[in-house]
């Protein structure tokens, strides 16, 4: 990877959101799980 070039990752996230009394809704939690990988900053 360049400095300051693209860092790309590939993985599987989730985002839970929760309706709110008025009736939209808004995230209330997410998770990010990189498939690189561990100790493999660059990516491969």
């Amino acid at each position: 990877m360049e400095v300051g070039g693209p860092d790309v990752d590939i993985g599987k996230y989730v985002l839970v959101h929760r309706r709110q009394p008025e009736g939209s809704w808004k995230v209330d939690m997410d998770i990010f799980d990189s498939s690189r990988p561990p100790g493999d900053p660059a990516g491969g």
